[in-house]
């Protein structure tokens, strides 16, 4: 005589079971500590964001590399004091073609690999023009 039981009383069933109760009580342990970065921890938080960036020169020729000059502010409590704006330029190889206006964005922390609460503001979009070489 076969006996048919519920799914939940097979090993795979009572497995599935304890793993949905092992997540929801690490859910509910990490959601609980205060020593996250979470904004609620004596930690503080990172909260980078772009100001604003330029090119050197200005206006970029294709094909001509250019230094862009970013202003990327940390207004969070952690990692940096808090409103500390920091400069970064970097080279960088030149635009392919020319174009009457190109909208261009500078990213900060684009992977994410720092942890912060709001990574809306990490970017900066500006239209410019890329002058046509005449060479």
């Amino acid at each position: 005589m076969s006996e048919n039981k519920s799914f939940f009383q097979t090993l795979p069933g009572i497995l599935t079971g304890l793993a949905a109760v092992l997540s929801a009580v690490t859910g509910l342990y990490l959601a609980l500590r205060n020593d996250l970065p979470n904004g609620n921890s004596d930690q503080g938080v990172v909260e980078l964001s772009v100001e604003s960036f330029s090119f050197d020169p200005m206006p970029p020729t294709q094909d001509r590399p250019v230094i862009v000059t970013s202003l990327v502010r940390n207004s969070g409590n952690a990692e940096a004091k808090e409103g500390e704006v920091e400069q970064v330029s970097f080279n960088y190889p030149g635009y392919r073609s020319w174009y009457g206006q190109i909208e261009t964005k500078v990213t900060v922390n684009p992977r994410k690999s720092i942890v912060e609460q709001n990574y809306e503001n990490n970017a900066l979009n500006k239209k410019i023009p890329v002058l046509k070489d005449r060479n």
